[in-house]
């Protein structure tokens, strides 16, 4: 229409595919159609901001938000990674060493510099959408940060060289700083309050080539509170009871395949179907409907390619509990070896359903 009308069309469409909650069309009787008031009730929106950039791509693909993912990464991700370096760092500083940064040594100036190098990629990431990819590069630089951390064992050296433990914490609040540029986007109120306490104007990409030393801070303030399982069942019972109650459901006539012949009992236990975790999950170039899945079985470690590519994003079935057909005999082709399947139902392509699990279940369970 906007060609024929004479009109420049667009570059990019800054939209995205459908949500789904833990792997399903959002419903209203099981708690999973939230309003943002009633999150917002609950917890912080800040949450919710980096779970979607974590999953969002250049793609209009759907994006699941899983509750027990979601609980894991905020708290894995915010509170035990970001957070995590500036709480280490800042309360020592301000309540033994004066509030005050001291000098970069070389391998501080090492740890800086290497998360300095990841500007341009962050910000392409950003550009072009790609907000996962941002997301995972900056998560990947957190470690690098926190095991810096781990070597030099502040907590310890306060204790016998103050100014040795003052040059630590320079790096670690300097590699703070770069990443909450590099955050920013993402995270508006989280850097608001690293602005405070490092006492220094609003933060932009330009400014990750430069450095704090000798620089006086404010105290710490709270950045992350872990989240509470009781939270989020507390978020979903207050989104039940406000949503009318569903009408009845029509009857439908009889739907699906009809049911097979009858088999025994000893043709079912030729079946070994066992609770399995996704360890990794990617998308098979060349084939638009596979993702290569490996998968922790309990016993073994399985290769599994599956159908599923055009209704889940690999990166939302990382973690997940699936029921596998863990003796299958392997199936060769040209991607590689199937080593068993992944049970699902649905007549196909986006309409496809994982089976789920209950919280409780371990790889390797038998399904009986």
């Amino acid at each position: 229409m906007l060609i024929g009308a004479g009109f420049k069309t667009a570059r990019r469409l800054f939209v995205h595919g459908f949500l789904t909650v833990n792997g399903q069309k959002m419903s209203k009787s099981r708690g999973t159609f939230i309003n943002a008031a009633t999150y917002a009730n609950h917890l912080d929106p800040e949450f919710l901001r980096y779970y979607y950039a974590g999953k969002l791509t250049d793609t209009i693909d759907d994006i699941d938000l899983s509750i027990d993912d979601f609980v894991n990464r905020m708290n894995a991700d915010l509170v035990g990674k970001y957070a995590n370096l500036a709480s280490r760092s800042v309360p020592m500083l301000t309540k033994k060493l004066g509030g005050r940064l001291g000098r970069l040594d070389e391998p501080g100036r090492e740890l800086v510099r290497r998360l300095a190098a990841a500007r341009e990629s962050v910000a392409d990431d950003y550009e072009a959408l790609r907000y996962a990819a941002a997301i995972r590069t900056i998560s990947a630089l957190a470690d690098e940060a926190n095991r810096y951390v781990e070597q030099k064992q502040p907590w310890t050296t306060i204790k016998t060289d103050p100014e040795l433990t003052r040059t630590t914490l320079t790096a670690v609040l300097n590699a703070v700083r770069i990443l909450t540029i590099y955050l920013k986007p993402v995270l508006p109120v989280y850097a608001g309050k690293i602005e405070r306490m490092l006492k220094v104007p609003p933060l932009t990409f330009a400014d990750v080539d430069k450095t704090l030393e000798d620089h006086e801070i404010a105290a710490f303030e709270r950045l992350f509170e872990r989240i509470d399982v009781a939270q989020v069942d507390a978020m979903i019972e207050e989104s039940k009871q406000g949503q009318p109650a569903a009408a009845a459901p029509a009857q439908q006539p009889p739907s699906g395949e009809p049911i097979r012949e009858e088999c025994t009992i000893e043709d079912f236990m030729k079946v070994d179907l066992r609770i399995a975790r996704v360890l990794s999950a990617e998308r098979v170039e060349g084939a638009d409907k596979l993702l290569k899945l490996e998968l922790d079985v309990g016993v073994a470690k399985k290769t599994v390619f599956a159908g599923i590519a055009k209704a889940y994003e690999p990166q939302s079935l990382v973690g997940r509990l699936v029921v596998c057909l863990a003796n299958l005999k392997p199936r060769k082709m040209r991607f590689g070896v199937s080593e068993g399947m992944v049970l699902a139902s649905g007549p196909g392509d986006k309409d496809i359903f994982m089976l789920s699990v209950d919280d409780g279940a371990t790889p390797g369970q038998q399904v009986k």
